[in-house]
């Protein structure tokens, strides 16, 4: 009995020492192998191993399919590895990966779990299959089969196969939470790169974590001696200098620094604007987790500045020039207003008829072409106080029948002299509408001019209104050209031309539909152009919703 009691205290410690040593192996594994493929492999000889097993296999969950696949076996052909997909619930593997409780078996064939029965690959009809969890989760089960020495598998041998897997597992999260991060920091490093500037992120101790591609001649050493250095230790004298300040001013302020200096680039032979920038990089609660340092060359930038500045420039010209023309206009007009009244007086005591009519005529076209400039000059002001956003509406209760009738009014001598029909139709029971009534008139009149100049000699221009869905409807159709397809679109386009030629037919500074569009927005409405249907010309409407009664 002695003799017995000492063959089971060595058994005990020989069992310890395979313990130690196993869990020794483990430890191992979990810190040195972080690629999946390796480690699977480590895992299935670890299992070989301490079960003493001629088959085994180990199968992860597919993320895309929630099946069961091999990614490593021992006793299976490799080329079978693929073919062999379990659902999950559905035979032993399948069981375990679902209950997520290990198994263990004496006999194959009394269990009706296992499908394969009586198969000669199975040297022993023991079986023993744990699941590969972490936390809650099941990743994956480990299958074991065909024990050495042919005895089945014992409790001690499940025990052991659930301490492996358990590390195992552990051990494969980590090597997909390394594969994640790894992916993540390729994926960031090559955003990084394709960003025009050159990015620095240092940890907290302000070392280099990642870094772009140098582009520009900022450090003083080459570009694979960058990782894991302090930025002192690799940045250009003169870029250390400025980054410093910006980082004691982030530091002091907690906010966002920016400095420009003059540095000649790999890119460029003089010294260009470089723009250095220092940032916290933030985790989790706000938590500092280090700094970002960005350098661009930022000449396009002070281009684009000098570009606005000229626009605002231009922007200034056109208002100054405008108004500085408008005045002087104004008072030309008045007094040949009044110098037209007073020789049709004299005229007819003192001037021969024929006389009279040639110097009417005179002042007619002296009247008209200064309504055209005064209509550029209000043109220039409205395009400028478009594009400064300054333009404002003076909304008052209208007759829209009103304003359609008075641009008519200055425009009908125009019509006449192309022997053109103008066909009204205007609802007279329309509501009245809050608009800028001069505004609005101007945009009329541009409409109508347009109808005009490109309806042929002898055809006819329609005007209606009418009430629709809560809005009141302008139509403006003539009989013209039309519009090109490919045109129809560009018509709104500042300063467009169908027709650019200096021996164009017809004249126009392209601001006009420009103009109309904007005012039409401003006071909510809809503005539509489109060719007539079977028959030539185009229709020009606008909707504008009718304001609701006080």
């Amino acid at each position: 009995m002695g003799k017995d009691l000492k063959t089971s205290e060595t058994n005990e410690m020989e069992r310890d020492r395979f313990y130690l040593e196993l869990m020794s192996k483990i430890s191992a594994m979990t810190a040195s192998y972080t690629k999946l493929d390796t480690l699977l492999k480590v895992i299935l000889d670890l299992t070989r191993e301490c079960l003493r097993v001629g088959r085994c296999s180990l199968m992860l969950i597919d993320k895309d399919t929630e099946k069961l696949r091999v990614k490593v076996a021992s006793g299976i052909p490799k080329e079978l590895w693929n073919s062999i997909i379990v659902k999950i619930g559905e035979g032993i593997s399948g069981y375990v990966a679902k209950t997520g409780t290990p198994l263990w078996t004496g006999n194959i064939e009394s269990d009706d779990r296992f499908n394969k029965k009586n198969e000669p690959k199975y040297t022993t009809k023991s079986f023993i299959c744990v699941p590969l969890k972490v936390s809650d989760k099941i990743i994956g089960v480990i299958n074991a089969s065909n024990k050495l020495d042919g005895t089945i598998f014992t409790e001690d041998d499940l025990n052991l196969f659930i301490v492996v897997a358990q590390h195992s597992a552990f051990a494969i999260e980590n090597a997909n939470l390394f594969s994640l991060t790894q992916n993540m920091k390729n994926y960031l490093e090559s955003v990084i790169d394709n960003i025009p500037a050159v990015i620095l992120t240092l940890d907290d101790k302000k070392r280099v974590v990642l870094h772009s591609k140098i582009r520009e001649k900022i450090l003083k050493v080459s570009e694979r001696e960058i990782e894991n250095q302090f930025y002192k230790e690799i940045l250009n004298d003169r870029i250390v200098e400025v980054v410093d300040k910006l980082i004691k001013a982030l530091e002091e302020t907690g906010v966002s620094q920016y400095s420009e200096i003059d540095f000649t680039t790999l890119i460029a032979e003089k010294p260009v604007p470089l723009g250095i920038s220092a940032s916290y990089l933030r985790g989790v609660k706000n938590k500092i987790l280090g700094l970002m340092l960005i350098f661009r060359n930022v000449t396009l930038n002070q281009e684009i500045s000098k570009l606005k500045h000229l626009e605002e420039i231009r922007s200034d010209f056109l208002s100054m020039i405008s108004h500085e023309l408008r005045t002087p206009i104004t008072s030309i007009k008045g007094a040949i207003s009044l110098l037209n009244s007073m020789t049709k007086a004299k005229s007819k005591n003192y001037t021969p008829p024929d006389k009279c009519a040639q110097m009417n005529e005179l002042f007619d076209i002296v009247n008209r072409n200064l309504d055209r400039l005064v209509m550029l000059i209000n043109d220039l002001i409205d395009v400028t106080e478009i594009a400064n956003n300054s333009l404002r509406l003076n909304r008052q209760k209208s007759s829209i029948n009103a304003i359609i009738k008075s641009a008519l009014k200055k425009l009908i001598g125009e019509a006449v002299k192309k022997s053109l029909i103008i066909n009204e139709k205007l609802d007279e029971n329309l509501p009245e509408l809050e608009v800028d009534t001069e505004r609005f008139e101007h945009i009329i009149l541009h409409l109508i001019h347009n109808a005009i100049k490109f309806s042929s000699k002898g055809g006819k221009i329609d005007l209606s209104t009418y009430k629709e869905n809560g809005k009141i409807c302008i139509n403006i159709k003539d009989n013209g050209k039309g519009i090109k397809s490919n045109d129809i679109n560009k018509i709104y386009d500042l300063f467009f031309q169908e027709d650019s030629s200096k021996t164009r037919k017809y004249g126009g500074a392209g601001m006009g539909m420009h103009i109309v569009r904007k005012i039409v927005e401003l006071h909510n409405g809809e503005l539509t152009v489109r060719n007539n249907k079977n028959e030539p010309g185009v229709t020009v409407s606008i909707k504008l919703p009718i304001a609701p009664n006080p």
